[in-house]
């Protein structure tokens, strides 16, 4: 498996350059490994090289820290392509031959779906048991209203191209898609060791500013009616 004592910067040559998981270290709870194997077929000590390159790329694919930069990528190139589709190849009407872009976002997102499904089919217990286990995390409940919306524009954008009216609720569940998949940015960032106590503390604090938002709001209400009052009381409109 892959050594704790792996720097950031090998895992950066591991993530983007071919062969450079060769680069990371592991470990065999006994002492720290650099392998030297190379795709080759030639047996070294009864075991074939290529079992053991395949071996190590597979270790290195299964490790958490692989699979969260990788999701982070495929995050950050999903919301930029998605913010690029919708400021500079939004067409109106829809045509198939133009909105190639919104296609690419169909697709993409129906994939997402797809894993989403997957993660409740993953979960332990009764079907009941994981839909419940699924909608306990308010992430997951994010992640399937942005997939909601986005089949909802493309259905909508399609819909569109025959009538005009429908493009309003097009750009509607777009924007709305949109921010949510920003937001999902946040839980990302809340496991980086330099934002993740910001944004924590950040949610913590929300919860004392509603509390005064309230006292406000009765404040504002009581001010700004009464100052109305004042000022356009005999206004009958």
């Amino acid at each position: 498996k892959l050594s704790l004592k792996n720097k950031p910067s090998r895992y950066l040559v591991a993530l983007f350059i071919p062969n450079g998981f060769l680069y990371l270290r592991y470990t065999n709870d006994r002492q720290i490994i650099t392998p030297d194997v190379v795709p080759v077929t030639k047996k070294i000590k009864g075991k074939d090289r290529r079992t053991k390159y395949w071996d190590y790329i597979g270790q290195f694919l299964e490790s958490s820290f692989v699979k969260f930069c990788y999701t982070t990528i495929f995050m950050l190139l999903f919301v930029a392509f998605f913010s690029y589709a919708l400021m500079f190849g939004y067409n109106r009407p829809f045509r198939m031959e133009d909105g190639w872009n919104e296609v690419v976002l169909w697709t993409w997102q129906v994939i997402l779906l797809g894993e989403e499904v997957s993660q409740a089919l993953h979960m332990v217990g009764t079907p009941r048991v994981k839909l419940k286990q699924y909608f306990l995390s308010a992430w997951n409940i994010l992640d399937l209203g942005a997939c909601v919306l986005m089949l909802s524009a493309a259905s909508f954008r399609i819909t569109a191209s025959e009538h005009e009216d429908f493009d309003i609720p097009a750009k509607s569940c777009y924007a709305v898609s949109l921010l949510i998949h920003y937001i999902k940015l946040f839980h990302v960032f809340s496991l980086v060791e330099v934002l993740g106590p910001k944004i924590i503390m950040i949610g913590e604090m929300l919860k004392d500013v509603l509390v005064f938002m309230g006292i406000l709001v009765v404040y504002m209400l009581g001010f700004g009616i009464g100052l109305q009052f004042l000022i356009n009381g005999d206004n009958e409109n």
